[in-house]
């Protein structure tokens, strides 16, 4: 209950209703457009692919690597896992 009164009591000055501020609305200028949000998208998509990737590549490299350096399957394991874990 006091939480509920102590809420209904904010300042307005520090946490100005939307609907009432145009400030606090956002301009036209600062709306982005959609060719940004596109952007976005794709720098996030390229993103998770290198990180998939990596993940894909050090897999399969990694037995290559093992074969070489003469590791079992349990240094391998480590290898995959890295420090700290």
């Amino acid at each position: 209950m006091a939480v509920c009164a102590a809420a209904a009591n904010v300042d307005a000055s520090v946490f100005p209703d939307p609907a009432s501020d145009p400030a606090a609305m956002g301009s036209a200028a600062s709306v982005s457009s959609l060719a940004d949000e596109k952007r976005i998208l794709w720098m996030c998509a390229g993103a998770m692919l290198l990180a998939s990737a990596d993940r894909t590549i050090f897999s399969l490299a990694s037995l290559a690597i093992s074969t070489d350096l003469g590791f079992g399957m349990s240094a391998l394991g480590l290898l995959q896992v890295g420090p700290g874990a």
